[in-house]
């Protein structure tokens, strides 16, 4: 598969975008949803807002930031992310907008990362640390979306 492929925001799902978007930016209003749906939904949104902030870990946005550490790429990549679909297409195409983030401090508030993990956390009792090796299996696959790649990881599972 060409990199390019893989590398349009297209191909992050309405599905994806409509819960973030429902949330607000409010972690526990993403909670509140996210507790409605099956242990396989919320590996599938956790892959999904992987993706989704990997996405943004380009050149072309990394240049506009004043401190590019990566723990600082990563914090801001999720902070674009949990602020929705139009905030997060609108940076895509203008990445001078970098220059909205308030900082890691300040944007932990709305920053609507890991929520996923916490709610298999709290219905197992363990972190799921398998989502590492979910997403890893996801990016050697020959799948330019989360979505398809899931549908075809179900398949096989059932």
């Amino acid at each position: 598969m060409d990199s390019n492929t893989r590398q349009d925001p297209s191909n992050i799902s309405e599905w994806f975008w409509g819960i973030i978007d429902s949330a607000q930016g409010r972690p526990a209003q993403l909670t509140t949803h996210l507790r409605l749906l099956s242990n396989n939904d919320l590996y599938h949104f956790a892959i999904e807002f992987m993706f989704a902030a990997d996405l943004l870990c380009k050149d072309s946005i990394i240049d506009q930031m004043e401190y590019a550490s990566e723990d600082n790429i990563l914090d801001f990549s999720h902070w674009a992310v949990s602020q929705g679909k139009g905030f997060y297409y609108s940076l895509w195409s203008e990445p001078q907008l970098v220059a909205t983030y308030p900082g890691s401090s300040k944007a932990s508030s709305t920053n609507l990362h890991a929520i996923a993990e916490s709610v298999l956390e709290e219905r197992t009792g363990e972190w799921p640390e398998d989502i590492i090796d979910i997403w890893d299996d996801f990016g050697e696959s020959p799948y330019s979306s989360t979505s398809k790649y899931w549908e075809t990881r179900e398949r096989n599972n059932s």
